[in-house]
């Protein structure tokens, strides 16, 4: 019976442990949002949406870029939750999902904007949990435009 109980208070502890940490999961949900590539953009350049999520939900990210009053969304992306089995739920399993996303810059993007200088705003999503939506953790970064 000893064992018994000490077992359940280990059992008690770890869910515990878990559950704390899948709190702060639901609470703080895009841990970072980065978008890399070239500071002069052309036809035929690359940018690459970074994201790392809790995992705890089905997250978003979104690319934009903005010139004045003139806005364009360059791509939106899903990514998954860490459901890994029925065993292991998205709640308990803390690891972060980290995914990249390839944006290729053609001349139907750049046909809108004029040359000079603009924005990149990434933005990360989560989804709401216990009543909250969290607010989307945004990052820009200065890029120039060049038309050939």
């Amino acid at each position: 019976m000893k064992y018994a109980r000490r077992f359940g208070i280990a059992l008690a502890c770890t869910f515990a442990f878990f559950a704390g940490i899948s709190g702060y999961r639901a609470i703080v949900q895009i841990y970072r949002v980065e978008v890399h590539g070239p500071d002069t953009l052309r036809v035929g350049s690359v940018l690459y949406l970074d994201i790392t999520t809790s995992g705890r939900v089905t997250s978003s990210g979104t690319l934009e870029m903005v010139q004045g009053t003139r806005r364009d969304t360059l791509g939106w992306f899903p990514i998954p939750d860490n459901h890994v089995g029925t065993f292991i739920s998205q709640s308990l399993n803390p690891l972060p999902v980290r995914d990249s996303f390839p944006i290729l810059v053609s001349a139907a993007i750049l046909a809108d904007f004029d040359a000079g200088p603009a924005v990149l705003r990434a933005t990360g999503t989560g989804a709401k949990q216990w009543m909250r939506l969290p607010p989307p953790t945004i990052r820009e970064r200065p890029v120039v435009l060049l038309k050939d």
